[in-house]
């Protein structure tokens, strides 16, 4: 009987023991998973962040080759422009 008594103490602490590793786990598990979502997020706010980033470097750098191109373009007529000037300029310094 006193050994029928020791076992059933034995069991109830065991019991008690695995009842306080499943909570322990359990409260583990859940701040894992918060912690984790929280990861997440953050994550997608810099991937979102890096992505805006990108865009406007994209946006900026078109608006930049367009108006490069154009000040090319614009300088090219120029040039041409003076050179008919140079040439009939030369023209008339030949003639007089």
């Amino acid at each position: 009987m006193i050994d029928d008594c020791g076992q059933s103490e034995i069991s109830r602490r065991r019991e008690h023991e695995v009842q306080k590793l499943k909570k322990d786990l359990e409260l583990i598990s859940i701040q894992y998973e918060t912690s984790e979502a929280s990861l997440k997020k953050r994550h997608q706010e810099a991937i979102n962040d890096l992505t805006d980033q990108l865009e406007q470097l994209n946006r900026q750098r078109n608006k930049y080759v367009g108006t490069s191109s154009t000040l090319f373009t614009l300088c090219i007529a120029k040039l041409h422009d003076f050179c008919i000037l140079l040439r009939g300029a030369y023209v008339k310094a030949r003639t007089e």
